[in-house]
């Protein structure tokens, strides 16, 4: 019996580890999906969003799908607040570990925005 014992000690350890391993990858899952569907949201909401040009609304949505923690945030505001952070991202207010450098850097800036390719006059 003590074989035995050992045996289904054992056993339901691995069915511990395995189920607490499942619930971590189910969680993640979960959170890449709500991300996935964020994502997807950007161009819709940021096209929603009047007096940008069609330029700016690319380039604001391409910002926003860079940063999940951005994203998320983006997502918690109102509809004029989102317009505003909009523009104070595409103004070059928010900048938050050159992150807005780094993005404006490798797009075509249309004069408007005073920016243009591979320099970081931004």
């Amino acid at each position: 019996m003590d074989g035995i014992d050992q045996i289904v000690d054992v056993l339901g350890m691995m069915v511990d580890k395995t189920d607490a391993r499942l619930g971590e990858m189910v969680r993640k899952m979960g959170y890449e999906f709500r991300i996935s569907s964020k994502r997807e949201s950007v161009s819709t909401c940021v096209g929603e969003i009047e007096g940008l040009t069609q330029d700016e609304k690319l380039i604001a949505g391409n910002m926003l799908v860079k940063r999940t923690d951005v994203l998320e945030y983006f997502f918690t505001l109102s509809m004029d607040d989102k317009k505003k952070y909009i523009r104070l991202m595409l103004d070059g207010e928010l900048r938050y570990a050159g992150f807005v450098n780094n993005v404006l850097n490798n797009y075509i800036c249309l004069e408007p925005l005073g920016c243009t390719i591979g320099t970081s006059s931004y």
